[in-house]
């Protein structure tokens, strides 16, 4: 963690999505999978929307996917996050669970190289001691291209 204050909007953890949030401290992404169909789930919750079952476990997942789609945000909003522009946030999914997407801000590459169908890994912010946020860059893949 830098010595930098971080002074954007905090998440405030749920009974639901506390898992999560505690696997992100630990630099894993957790996602909950039913355990009577297998069905993934995010977001978090207390049933599965597939079957109705209440037996629902955590479940790491290697935050390695595709950008499904994503926004760029090139015009202050008087939000504390104005000081980043431009940003770029994705929507991306997962190679482990195809039917988990999951979003983050997309670092490392400029907003006008990004592109759906781009592999993005996931990264770790370590924001203050309690949170981390799970954000995405670009990497290349085994044949040396991004597709």
């Amino acid at each position: 963690m830098s010595d930098i204050e971080y002074k954007k909007p905090l998440p405030r953890p749920t009974e639901t999505d506390q898992e999560h949030w505690e696997g992100l401290k630990r630099h894993q992404v957790l996602v909950q999978r039913c355990d009577d169909c297998q069905t993934w789930l995010w977001y978090p919750r207390q049933m599965c929307s597939n079957c109705a079952s209440f037996a629902l476990s955590w479940t790491e997942v290697d935050p390695k996917g595709t950008i499904y789609s994503f926004t760029t945000q090139h015009h202050a909003t008087g939000s504390k996050f104005d000081s980043d522009l431009p940003y770029s946030v994705a929507v991306v999914e997962l190679d482990a669970a195809p039917e988990v997407k999951m979003v983050g801000p997309v670092n490392k590459v400029a907003p006008d190289e990004i592109h759906i169908g781009q592999r993005v890994r996931g990264t770790f912010l370590d924001a203050t001691p309690e949170v981390t946020f799970l954000h995405f860059e670009p990497f290349e893949t085994d044949s040396g291209s991004q597709r």
